[in-house]
């Protein structure tokens, strides 16, 4: 073989040596941000604000009991919070398959319902909550609610007086029952709910305005 052609081929190895390294550089490279980019898709993200926080302690209570009603409960309530409603929703449903007599968690999907404008199955969970516990104040005061969404002023004013024979003190009861006396043209009953709400809670700013607007 002539010398010069044995020169060109050993200078061609020469130089296809760095682009092969270069190469390989470059495939391991890809395959280590492609394990990074798996990695993050199916790592459980840190948690940063105080709610993304409570929701992951309430899971890892719910996986190390998750035969405890108030663990399911607790996070579906987390979830609620941070507007996740299908997930709070799931956690409710399972704490009624664990317990079917658990009312807390036919109210935490009355208000998952409420939060989805589908007051029509709020209402039907409330009801739930109603019949197992008839004194349950809450359950009443959002229906309550619910019924004053619906301009049902009568059956609002049914509810709202049903809280404040147990929770007479509650505020917001009587700023809601006043707003429904308001509507059926009321005024003085109005003024009298306006007035008491602030009685219990001067604060109330809703009541106040309401009020003030009453009086001019």
């Amino acid at each position: 073989m002539p010398e010069n052609e044995t020169l060109k081929k050993t200078s061609s190895k020469k130089a296809g040596l760095p682009l092969m390294i270069i190469t390989i550089l470059v495939l391991i490279v890809v395959v280590f941000m492609g394990v990074v980019v798996i990695l993050g898709i199916f790592r459980e993200p840190v948690p940063r604000t105080p709610v993304e926080k409570e929701i992951l302690s309430w899971k890892e209570k719910v996986s190390r009991n998750p035969d405890d009603v108030l663990n399911h409960k607790n996070l579906a309530l987390a979830y609620l919070s941070a507007g996740q409603e299908r997930l709070a929703k799931d956690e409710f449903e399972i704490a009624l398959k664990l317990n079917k007599n658990f009312y807390d968690a036919n109210l935490g999907l009355a208000l998952v319902f409420q939060q989805e404008k589908k007051f029509d199955l709020a209402i039907k969970e409330l009801k739930k909550v109603l019949r197992k516990r008839p004194e349950h104040s809450e359950a009443s005061f959002q229906l309550g609610r619910i019924y004053y969404r619906q301009k049902k002023y009568t059956l609002a004013q049914e509810a709202f007086q049903i809280v404040l024979k147990t929770e007479l003190e509650n505020a917001d009861a009587h700023y809601y029952l006043g707003l429904t006396y308001q509507k059926t043209k009321d005024d003085s009953s109005a003024a009298k709910e306006f007035e008491e709400a602030l009685k219990y809670f001067p604060g109330h700013k809703a009541a106040k305005d309401a009020l003030t607007r009453l009086q001019k």
